[in-house]
């Protein structure tokens, strides 16, 4: 299926070039969304459940088993420690898998967020090498596209997608759980009804296909055709702790911060401990 992603890469060389590329992507005249990765990945952008070990070729029904399953399983399991917000998450798939997604379970989704900076924060944040010699950690990547300019393409797909019209199905993308469903369709949405704290802490959002083992970056290429709408950028291994600790220190942007409960505290120490060592 299509091509390779082959938009630009912009290589940032040194703390300075971060920051002046983040003001810069802040202050663009369009709305982008950024997604942050601390290392590459063959220049992909797979969701979770279509990576190792989920990567096998698996046919539609078996991924579509192993999704329904995660999703009992989580429903199951979290509605007793569940708030009230995340009580209203859980009753439907797409949202399920919002929830899922953020406490570290397999799913469809990639996160997204319209802070340059949190991406920033997910690129540095680890494998940077630093305990170990020069060279054995990642660099890390920033991913953006033109918001706006995936609104305007985005709506000619459901000409070919009747059945995404009917039923409220643009709400629940209930077609897509379904094993024999075969159309083809990408979303990139923020529910802002859903007042999830790490959700809103992160001003995030996720892209969602219809299908799996379907890389995104190539999805968002063929949807927005021209490079000028998608970018990466690249932070040196070297640089990663030193702007993790100015994104802390200057902007406020840290573990504690995106993960606003104490699970995300917890990690968040840890990551000031080990940063000042």
């Amino acid at each position: 299926m299509k091509s390779k992603w082959i938009g630009n890469e912009i290589e940032l060389n040194s703390v300075d070039e971060v920051f002046q590329a983040l003001q810069k992507m802040r202050l663009t005249s369009s709305q982008w969304v950024y997604r942050g990765e601390s290392k590459e990945y063959q220049n992909e952008l797979f969701p979770s459940i279509d990576r190792p070990p989920f990567n096998q070729k698996c046919d539609r029904k078996t991924k579509i088993a192993m999704e329904r399953q995660s999703i009992e399983l989580f429903r199951s399991t979290y509605k007793l420690l569940a708030t009230s917000e995340e009580s209203d998450l859980l009753k439907s798939d797409i949202t399920s898998l919002m929830l899922m997604q953020h406490y570290g379970t397999p799913t469809r989704l990639l996160d997204w967020s319209y802070s340059p900076y949190i991406a920033a924060y997910f690129a540095v944040y680890s494998d940077d090498g630093k305990y170990e010699q020069k060279g054995n950690g990642h660099d890390g990547f920033i991913w953006g596209f033109d918001y706006d300019e995936y609104l305007k393409q985005s709506d000619r797909q459901w000409e070919n997608h009747k059945e995404m019209l009917e039923k409220n199905h643009m709400q629940t993308y209930k077609p897509a759980f379904l094993e024999n469903y075969e159309g083809e369709w990408f979303v990139c949405q923020f529910l802002y009804q859903i007042q999830f704290p790490r959700i809103l802490a992160q001003d995030g959002l996720f892209t969602f296909y219809s299908q799996f083992n379907v890389d995104h970056a190539v999805i968002i290429q063929d949807m927005l055709k021209d490079a000028k709408y998608f970018q990466r950028y690249r932070i040196q291994e070297e640089d990663k702790m030193a702007v993790r600790k100015i994104l802390r220190e200057k902007f406020n942007i840290w573990h504690g911060m995106i993960y606003p409960d104490s699970t995300g505290v917890a990690v968040a120490i840890k990551e000031v401990l080990r940063d000042n060592l």
